[in-house]
């Protein structure tokens, strides 16, 4: 081996474990039930996409159906930046607030069946994310860019647990 072809990192660089709250559905009455759950990040990986990678697996145990339904898939997740347009608008709500960028795809038929369902849904991405240290709120955007609503939610806010 030559110097070049060692890469010299710490086991900390590469992998750590992080506790996250996920939330499914119960079978027999939908309400959303909290699931620990230890996730493995790997160096070059961001907490939020781990978790929604988790959260798009679906459940380990009997009993809880998946919170995803089939095919429908979180473009990207980021820490909202004070640059990102239409975002800076909410600053008033305190300098607390973190607000995570969640972007959506517009295909409206991948969305639950049911006002009840689709509610659910985003509750459970919003507590699941909320359950991250850096994360407070989620703010929802469809294809990059800020609506009112998403199918039967209200998204023109910053969402919160």
């Amino acid at each position: 081996f030559r110097p070049s072809d060692v890469l010299l990192s710490s086991e900390e660089d590469v992998v750590r474990s992080l506790d996250v709250v996920l939330y499914f559905p119960e079978a027999s009455s939908q309400q959303l039930l909290a699931r620990q759950k230890t996730l493995t990040l790997y160096e070059g990986e961001s907490a939020m996409g781990v978790l929604m990678e988790a959260l798009q697996a679906g459940p380990e145990e009997d009993g809880v159906l998946p919170l995803l339904p089939d095919g429908f898939r979180v473009l990207t997740v980021r820490l909202a930046e004070d640059g990102v347009e239409g975002l800076a608008a909410f600053q008033s709500w305190g300098p607390d607030l973190v607000l995570l960028d969640v972007m959506l795809p517009a295909d409206l038929e991948l969305l639950p069946e049911g006002e009840s369902a689709q509610l659910r849904m985003f509750r459970g991405i919003v507590r699941s994310l909320c359950s991250l240290d850096e994360v407070t709120s989620v703010q929802v955007l469809v294809d990059g860019e800020m609506r009112t609503s998403f199918g039967a939610v209200d998204i023109s806010q910053p969402l919160r647990p």
